[in-house]
């Protein structure tokens, strides 16, 4: 009875996505599912799942990708990207939470979807159109760097917030009934805040990746608003309580004010982008010592304690990866190992890996966790092969656009987002990523745009 409930839902899940798809238009559908990324939207359980409005509207654009994948699959990272779906759909065969392994592969497809949209209507329309869109939705990412400022300088409000109605609305239903219970967020510290996130670190890495987004469409195309709202989103990320995210906040914009103004890398080539990751982490190191003289012991200690925790998570997956270091654990193989070894420890049972690849091979073994780790270098290579075009915008998208998919990246080996971020990331990544694809490839091989 239960398998044909879930079929039957299924099927009715999959006519209205078909009839959504019909009768309303593309360019409509996209709007909202980017407009609605920052707010996301819950309203309804499916099968225990809470999907958002953002969520449901990007799965409906996947005409975009019945006509666009066989031309865009000469793109590397989208390429990897199918390979390492493909990977994660075949591991549920192996998984102990084949419910896990669905919605784990389902929320792979927004970011796809998105990108496949973005690159089949930026063909016929001018940037102006997206830059129209961004603005728009520059001003809800305000709400969320507001909610973030006010929650840290007022932790009462925070707490007020989340034990409300309203929160239910913008932030998954069955998360919220679970917090402070089952499970644990650090936004509980009345010395972080998250605004729409119950962590504070994924709320850094979201403005982050936003603010660089934003900031680079401004650098490319004189938008002043997202100049603005991207310094706004910057001061926000400050007021998290991130440490990752404080570090990162002023390590990005010294090493991009090093490589524009000094001209450290004058050639672009393979061997400086070595060189400029070494300056990363050299600079990185240096800006946490600062950092830690400024905040004092406790940032010290607190950072420690943090590694630390990581530590002892990363030693389970150690001892799980030499039982199953081809398969992997499958879903939900995590979530039945790890409380035990979590209880001879002293850590909380409900921790996830809190690292994207170590998560990539747990799910579904060696092979995603190498193709992972392959399209973390394809988006790399692809931004700073973009630094060598003629063409000054696509230098400057591909500067700033490296820096938003390296702050997900970074955060990301310490964090449980997935390759691609967490819902309300994936929009935005998919939207910048399109618009420097389309424009490196489709218009400069004699493709045509028009004004929106």
């Amino acid at each position: 009875m239960a398998d044909f409930t879930l079929v039957l839902v299924f099927i009715t899940v999959f006519f209205i996505f078909l009839l959504t798809s019909l009768l309303i238009s593309k360019k409509m559908l996209y709007k909202i599912a980017v407009l609605t990324s920052v707010f996301q939207i819950y309203t309804f359980s499916l099968m225990g799942i809470y999907p958002s409005l953002s969520f449901l509207f990007s799965l409906t654009l996947w005409t975009s990708f019945i006509r666009n994948l066989k031309n865009i699959l000469g793109f590397k990272p989208i390429r990897t990207y199918v390979f390492l779906i493909i990977v994660q759909m075949l591991s549920i065969v192996w998984s102990s939470d084949i419910y896990l392994g669905i919605r784990t592969v389902s929320y792979l497809l927004p970011f796809l979807f998105i990108f496949l949209t973005t690159y089949e209507i930026s063909k016929n329309n001018s940037e102006l159109y997206f830059i129209k869109i961004l603005v728009v939705y520059s001003f809800f990412l305000v709400v969320e760097a507001v909610l973030v400022i006010l929650f840290r300088l007022q932790p009462n409000l925070e707490t007020l917030f989340l034990n409300s109605n309203i929160s239910q609305i913008f932030i998954k239903p069955n998360v919220i009934t679970q917090f402070g219970t089952v499970i644990r967020n650090n936004v509980l510290d009345p010395t972080k805040s998250g605004g729409f996130f119950l962590n504070a670190n994924v709320a850094a890495a979201f403005l982050g990746i936003n603010m660089y987004v934003l900031y680079g469409i401004y650098k490319a195309y004189s938008s002043k608003v997202l100049k603005n709202i991207s310094i706004f989103l910057w001061i926000a990320i400050l007021f998290t309580g991130s440490k990752i995210g404080i570090i990162l906040d002023i390590l990005f914009p010294l090493t991009a004010f090093l490589i524009v103004n000094f001209k450290v890398f004058n050639k672009v080539t393979y061997s400086n982008l070595v060189k400029f990751l070494f300056l990363i982490i050299i600079l990185a190191i240096g800006i946490f010592g600062i950092v830690s003289y400024a905040e004092g012991k406790f940032f010290i200690y607190d950072a420690e304690h943090t590694f630390n925790v990581r530590l002892m998570i990363w030693k389970h997956a150690w001892f799980q990866f030499q039982l199953h270091p081809i398969l992997g654990q499958g879903f939900g193989g995590w979530e039945a190992t790890y409380p035990q070894y979590a209880q001879t420890v002293g850590l909380s049972p409900s921790y996830p890996p809190h690292n994207t690849l170590i998560y990539l091979w747990s799910q579904s073994g060696i092979l995603a966790f190498v193709l992972g780790v392959l399209f973390i270098i394809d988006i790399i290579l692809f931004f700073w092969n973009g630094l060598r075009n003629d063409d000054k915008q696509v230098k400057i998208l591909s500067l700033y656009f490296m820096f938003a998919f390296l702050w997900l990246f970074i955060q990301g080996f310490g964090e449980n987002y997935g390759i691609i971020g967490e819902e309300h990331m994936q929009p935005i990544l998919a939207v910048a990523l399109g618009l420097l694809y389309t424009k490196t490839h489709f218009y400069e091989n004699g493709g045509r745009k028009n004004e929106a």
